[in-house]
């Protein structure tokens, strides 16, 4: 499996999940302040958002040299101080016996399935910090239409229903706050704003991904997965559940 799958690249673009109110939101949720430490895979506008208003200390992880670069300078450009940048896969993450973070945030990248990837976030967070990253979820159960093999090899794993996606989160430990999806409307705006923003050749592995992932959507009226973006709060043995 990759290390993760970009379901959107260009930074000028606007994206599938609105990550400056998405991050407000989270921020929120976890009671989040300057003193609060938040973990971020990949650099957003979400997080820089968070750098700037909340004065908070935010960890970028990254593995792409070039991206990592290019978030170092939007950073300075922005006034974002208090940000350290470091060149990490995910799993190179998850693998430290380190620091515990009030949040975990992943906006631009699915980085596994639900059960997996919740297990391995839950280890990198203090007690009820908050985890906030996309999914793939199955949808048109029942109805005709291309299966979701293109997110199962992205993933690694065939894509959960929504209901059973968070029923696997629970149980690994986490209480869930929000889980948001795009309409179908939605998703192919997005994707035609996003194919606008593609070189009209074969690019990196990142940019080929997406293009695949274009290809899938736009091969059937009725898609199987699509992407979904939750908000998790961790939770200990003991504690009461709390249903919206």
């Amino acid at each position: 499996m990759a290390d993760f799958h970009t379901h959107f690249t260009p930074r000028t673009m606007r994206r599938l999940f609105e990550q400056e109110v998405l991050s407000t939101r989270i921020a929120q949720f976890g009671s989040w302040s300057p003193a609060s430490r938040i973990l971020e895979f990949g650099f957003s506008s979400g997080g820089l958002l968070l750098s700037r208003t909340l004065n908070c200390h935010l960890t970028v992880a990254d593995p792409d040299a070039a991206g990592l670069e290019a978030s170092r300078a939007l950073a300075r450009e922005r006034g974002a101080e208090d940000v350290t940048f470091e060149s990490a896969t995910f799993e190179e993450i998850v693998a430290r016996d380190g620091d515990k973070f009030d949040g975990v945030m992943c906006f631009n990248r699915v980085l596994g399935g639900p059960a997996r990837l919740s297990a391995k976030i839950r280890n990198l967070l203090k007690p009820n910090g908050l985890a906030a990253y996309s999914i793939a979820v199955k949808v048109n159960i029942g109805k005709k239409g291309t299966p979701a093999a293109f997110w199962q090899a992205a993933v690694g794993e065939s894509p959960l229903a929504p209901s059973e996606a968070l029923g696997a989160m629970v149980r690994t430990g986490f209480e869930p706050e929000l889980l948001e999806m795009p309409d179908y409307s939605e998703l192919a705006s997005f994707y035609e704003r996003l194919r606008k923003h593609l070189p009209p050749e074969a690019g990196d592995r990142q940019t080929d991904a997406v293009r695949a992932e274009l290809a899938s959507f736009r091969s059937t009226e009725t898609p199987k997965a699509m992407p979904a973006f939750v908000v998790l709060r961790r939770s200990e043995p003991g504690d009461a559940l709390r249903m919206g």
